[in-house]
């Protein structure tokens, strides 16, 4: 008899990650965001019984695939949450957040600080390539190269007939597998149809940066994700005034409290003591002439008072809300400014409508001309591309099923036509919401 994998979140959207495996182990208890969330959907009862749940295996902070694990514990789960160490300090920090962002918003709350407690009580950590036997299934996390801990989940099913499945999670944009076997792969596909533009990210940063400096004036705008992309941007512009391309002089300002505390996270892990010294500090690796941390709103509200050329990096990157829709509402109409999106834009967010050359952008109740100079790379991206999916999976022999998710339906129907050619025999599925597939 085979086993059921049932889709209840991210198909056809990259939003909301959520799968069933066995009825008994849950991948993802993620948000819902741009356009679903508008519906509502992140307040509606699980699709599945809660109580039937054994292990929930969370693969990543990002609020897509983590954003609901405290609604689940809210509704009755007393089960693990397996995870990486990284992926455990960050999801904390991301969902402490939330609750801050729903209250300031004047939403109806999706849980509160102690069920967000209990639910952190729940997280099980486990370093990469560690088994964990639940039942009759050894489920192991492996690097999945897209944030700070984040993992690819391989399951292996004991019984009349051994099966391996492997859930992808999100990939990072040049990631690859080990050769290994797997009967079935779960596998993301948000850029299923697209390569991206092969600039360099150094660049990119450069031009901007070195524009303001040519007009001296204006102020560059760089929509942040605070986990990850802020991190590497900050190393960027950092090595950018170490090779003396751009100035000293040009301020920097991050203006996110949780890339602020995110930053300190990716200290610990990426910046370890070697011997009985640290070879390279914290602040040598993010810390740099220019760079303002501003944590207080005090400080924030300030930054337009500085009327000399600037870079201002605000969360959140798709402008769904966060600092950034503040200045955004101030430097959005003048011609001098800039804004590079720096990552995914989801359909009917913000950001996506500016990227996509609206000229008008309704924010905080007013409608905002966007007059600055709209730039968007995918040289910054932390997710894979189609070249770079179909080499990780590559990466697999022995493979039966190909099942894709975490997409938009174009992406994946692209990504679909190309894998068809190129395995011969292989089973390729598109799931549906809430559809059921054996395998």
């Amino acid at each position: 008899m085979g086993t059921e994998i049932d889709f209840f979140g991210a198909v056809g959207g990259v939003t909301g990650s959520c799968t069933l495996y066995d009825k008994s182990l849950l991948v993802d208890c993620g948000l819902y965001q741009g356009i679903d969330e508008k519906e509502g959907i992140n307040y509606k009862p699980f699709d599945f019984d809660v109580n039937e749940i054994e292990l929930a295996v969370i693969t990543h902070a990002h609020l897509d695939h983590s954003g609901l694990i405290a609604r689940l514990v809210k509704a009755g789960y007393r089960g693990d949450f397996l995870m990486t160490p990284q992926t455990k300090e960050l999801t904390a920090l991301v969902l402490s957040d939330m609750i801050h962002v729903v209250a300031s918003n004047g939403n109806e709350p999706l849980y509160n600080y102690r069920e967000l407690n209990e639910t952190l009580n729940q997280c099980v950590c486990v370093p990469y390539n560690t088994p964990v036997k639940i039942g009759n299934k050894i489920v192991s996390l492996v690097n999945s190269g897209h944030i700070a801990g984040s993992a690819s989940v391989a399951v292996e099913k004991y019984g009349r007939k051994h099966h391996t499945t492997i859930f992808s999670g999100d990939l990072g944009n040049g990631s690859y597998g080990n050769t290994v076997f797997a009967d079935t792969i779960i596998m993301e596909s948000t850029y299923g149809d697209k390569m991206h533009v092969k600039e360099d990210p150094y660049d990119v940063l450069y031009q901007e940066a070195h524009q303001l400096e040519v007009q001296n004036e204006g102020t560059l705008l760089i929509p942040t994700f605070s986990i990850d992309r802020a991190q590497m941007i900050l190393g960027i512009l950092r090595n950018l005034k170490l090779l003396g391309l751009i100035s000293d002089d040009l301020p920097v300002y991050l203006d996110t409290p949780m890339g602020i505390e995110a930053t300190k996270i990716y200290n610990r892990y990426f910046n370890q003591p070697k011997g009985k010294r640290t070879e390279l500090s914290y602040e040598e690796l993010f810390k740099f002439k220019g760079l303002k941390l501003t944590s207080s709103r005090q400080a924030s509200e300030a930054i337009p008072r500085n009327n000399k050329p600037k870079i201002v990096m605000a969360g959140a990157g798709m402008m769904q809300g966060g600092r950034i829709l503040r200045h955004a509402g101030y430097y959005l109409p003048d011609e001098k400014s800039r804004i590079l999106f720096v990552g995914y834009q989801s359909e009917g967010t913000i950001s996506q409508q500016i990227a996509s050359g609206e000229k008008l952008v309704f924010i905080d109740g007013q409608w905002v001309p966007v007059n600055a100079h709209v730039r968007s790379s995918g040289t910054f991206s932390a997710h894979a591309d189609q070249n770079t999916l179909v080499d990780w999976l590559h990466g697999f022999s022995g493979i039966s099923n190909i099942i894709l998710n975490h997409g938009g339906d174009k992406q994946r129907c692209e990504l679909a036509k190309r894998l068809e050619n190129e395995y011969d025999g292989v089973d390729i599925f598109i799931p549906k919401h809430r559809q059921a597939l054996t395998v």
